[in-house]
């Protein structure tokens, strides 16, 4: 973790901090706007969505880009953002459309955060969860995903996505893919997954079948 958090820059750099971010966050929330507009985005399972305003929904790390440039709002959506400063420019976006923000990942006051969101679910809020997050290992399934589920008695609903046309960032430690304009993005809702008792192997190989690849 960087020494830095978006809640703990040094109050001299702030400004000049803060006009970067905004800055950067502008350059992303246009590209996830021409991403709307130039895209054909299909979207299959959207009746596992409207029987369950309260859950928690998964997608891989990788893939993660790919689903949140293809939404147009999360006004019911309360998410986790890894704290370190340079996330900041998601933070931002994530706020812009609407969603609640608490800060909090493995590693990094997690259970803290997952505990606050579980409250927020509880009262139908939606949560998306990128269960190998934030730094792998590359599609391995950690247990904090389960433990909101069983403790919410909310289901995970895992989402499989794929793009005809994307480059990969190839400095992440997953290769994310960045969907390219004019793309056929296709985003489907699998059906819901209850985690009802802390057998977590078994949940964790339903789940990572769901995921698909």
């Amino acid at each position: 973790m960087s020494k830095y958090r978006v809640d703990n820059v040094p109050l001299f750099i702030r400004p000049f901090y803060y006009l970067l971010a905004y800055f950067v966050a502008t350059l992303v929330r246009l590209y996830w706007l021409i991403i709307q507009k130039s895209c054909i985005i299909k979207i299959e399972g959207i009746e596992h969505l409207n029987k369950h305003p309260g859950r928690i929904e998964a997608v891989w790390h990788y893939k993660s880009f790919l689903y949140w440039l293809s939404k147009i709002d999360a006004k019911n959506y309360v998410q986790f953002s890894h704290p370190d400063w340079y996330m900041i420019y998601a933070i931002i976006n994530l706020r812009w459309v609407g969603s609640e923000v608490i800060l909090g990942s493995t590693g990094n006051n997690g259970k803290e955060a997952a505990h606050k969101i579980v409250e927020r679910i509880k009262k139908s809020k939606a949560c998306c969860v990128t269960p190998d997050g934030p730094f792998g290992p590359y599609k391995e399934i950690k247990k904090g995903i389960l433990h909101m589920s069983y403790q919410s008695g909310l289901p995970i609903i895992p989402i499989q996505m794929d793009c005809d046309r994307y480059f990969k960032l190839q400095f992440a430690w997953d290769k994310k893919w960045i969907p390219k304009f004019f793309s056929n993005i296709n985003v489907r809702f699998k059906k819901p997954i209850y985690v009802k008792d802390e057998n977590f192997d078994k949940y964790i190989k339903q789940i990572t079948s769901a995921l698909g690849d």
